[in-house]
């Protein structure tokens, strides 16, 4: 995982598809079916657009699927909660944690 630290920030690419770690963080303790390779599932952005409207966090604009960012806002503070299932059901998800805690200690 490429990881460059500075005096003022962090850079990082944490994974293939970043959904992987929403997902995982707000529909993997209820739905055991999308953990199976997630991070390498391309399809988990078509799974967040299926889920009902009113909770969806990625949506389709002209055929293209778009990020509803008030909504990643609004489910910030469960996907912080299940973090440590995040690390669990995504290896990279583990890797990028401890690679940020070394940067800023």
């Amino acid at each position: 995982m490429p990881l460059t630290t500075g005096t003022k920030g962090i850079l990082c690419i944490p994974s293939k598809c970043t959904e992987a770690w929403v997902a995982a963080a707000l529909y993997g303790q209820d739905d055991q079916n999308i953990l199976d390779n997630l991070e390498c599932n391309m399809q988990i952005v078509a799974y967040l657009h299926n889920k009902p409207a009113r909770t969806r966090l990625v949506q389709s604009k002209e055929g293209k699927f778009k990020k509803n960012t008030g909504r990643y806002r609004k489910s910030m503070t469960k996907i912080k909660e299940n973090w440590a299932f995040v690390q669990q059901a995504c290896p990279e998800a583990g890797i990028f944690s401890e690679a940020v805690n070394q940067a800023v200690r």
